[in-house]
């Protein structure tokens, strides 16, 4: 199983975000973030709390207490297998999310929407 230290560089890795990014994103500085990835520092509860909600996964998962990870919505969360989780950036993750939640009628506009977007990329 991993360690928190193995969990928060690669999902800062995986979501493209810099050591000094995260921190601004969550209030600490770069080298805070540097000492949890060596493993020589903890969170606390509120930068835990934090990097849940960055990187939208429990925090069983990013302590390394499971592999599987569990999507973070606003009062739901939903598992994806593991081998779909894996790339997943955090904006992806939250559009999952976000359409699981959804109405069938805001899942059919969104459909609509994106449907749109694959066409404009088509044409290219």
């Amino acid at each position: 199983m991993a360690t928190f230290a193995d969990r928060l560089k690669s999902l800062r890795k995986a979501n493209n975000l810099s050591q000094a990014r995260l921190g601004e994103l969550i209030g600490v500085s770069k080298s805070a973030i540097s000492m949890y990835e060596l493993g020589k520092r903890e969170p606390d509860y509120e930068i835990l709390e934090a990097l849940c909600n960055i990187f939208n996964v429990d925090s069983d998962h990013i302590l390394g207490r499971k592999d599987e990870i569990t999507l973070l919505s606003q009062s739901h969360r939903y598992a994806l297998p593991n081998e779909m989780e894996r790339n997943l950036s955090s904006d992806q993750r939250y559009l999952i999310a976000e359409i699981i939640k959804a109405t069938p009628e805001s899942a059919r506009k969104f459909k609509k929407l994106w449907d749109m977007i694959n066409e404009e990329e088509r044409n290219r």
